[in-house]
């Protein structure tokens, strides 16, 4: 950790950005004029430790500004980044200096990478599916000859899928697994289309969570064992969700309460209980809401009403 510096105003001019702003910290000039602007920088001496108050990095020594591995962010301006995000073809509409979305109260961005969590959900006879995407890297070779991995703006999209048909013959029984894996996916196709092939229609909600490239090596590990572990699906035990399920208790180092209820003896992994849970963990940004759907039980959703609800909750004791 670095000493914080007691804090003695001197001043330094930056360019605008587009902003059509002069700056003169910490609130706006109110002639605002997009010439180069003079903002104040806290000077530090070794008296008391300091971080950001809301990111948690310490502030560069020399800059004032905060670093935080990928950039530097200056955060009397706005929470701005000084540099242009490496991630920022995979969100258009969004500055390529913004810092979470600008929502730095509900979201931290570490590194400016991510996990997505993809769910078509259960409901109006429609079984659902999960799946996840992680994102892929490439080496660059930084200003010092260090190489570092960055992302390249594409993820992998992994899920589980049963090698045979499963009704409801069969659903607690073991067959084949078949393990998907498509190494190219743009956000974008993650939100408008079915990169499942399967599923017929684009996901019903998606999550973004914020990683980093070792936890995201992590993460593709733990797949990689679920695999080995499980060369057979299971819809109870072992189905598209149980896979999901592997990859986030990865990225937050806790079981998570995923399992739902389906009769008052059986119970397993679902859609909608994946991402129910998923949206209180932290470092999460919705991107895409599946409304009400994910609040139907997998039983109801799938057998189409409470006659035939009752009727499964039965077959399954």
């Amino acid at each position: 950790m670095q000493p914080a510096r007691a804090i003695s105003e001197h001043k330094r001019t930056m360019p605008c950005h587009g902003l059509g702003l002069a700056y003169s910290g910490p609130f706006f000039s109110k002639n605002a004029t997009c010439q180069p602007f003079i903002i104040h920088s806290a000077q530090i001496s070794s008296t008391r430790y300091m971080v950001c108050s809301f990111t948690g990095k310490e502030r560069d020594e020399e800059t004032g500004y905060g670093y935080f591995g990928a950039r530097y962010m200056d955060h009397e301006l706005m929470t701005m980044w000084l540099s242009v995000d490496p991630m920022a073809d995979k969100y258009p509409q969004i500055s390529p200096y913004n810092y979470c979305m600008w929502n730095p109260v509900k979201m931290v961005d570490p590194d400016g990478k991510d996990v997505v969590l993809v769910i078509w959900a259960s409901y109006n006879g429609k079984v659902g599916h999960a799946g996840i995407a992680i994102s892929n890297y490439r080496e660059e070779i930084d200003a010092n000859g260090q190489t570092q991995m960055v992302p390249d703006g594409t993820y992998t999209y992994r899920d589980l899928w049963p090698g045979n048909g499963v009704g409801k013959d069969n659903f607690s029984e073991n067959v084949p697994a078949i393990y998907d894996d498509y190494d190219i996916v743009t956000l974008e196709q993650l939100l408008t289309e079915d990169v499942t092939g399967e599923e017929g229609r684009p996901c019903d909600g998606l999550i973004l969570f914020s990683t980093d490239f070792n936890l995201d090596a992590k993460i593709q590990q733990s797949l990689n064992n679920f695999e080995e572990l499980n060369p057979s699906y299971n819809g109870l035990k072992v189905n598209c969700s149980d896979y999901v399920e592997a990859a986030l208790e990865t990225m937050v180092g806790k079981q998570l309460p995923v399992d739902e209820k389906l009769s008052s003896k059986t119970s397993a992994t679902t859609p909608n209980q994946v991402y129910k849970t998923a949206v209180t963990l932290k470092n999460g940004k919705i991107l895409k809401d599946p409304g009400d759907k994910v609040n139907n039980g997998f039983i109801r959703a799938v057998a189409g009403g409470p006659i035939k609800e009752k009727i499964a909750e039965s077959i399954l004791d």
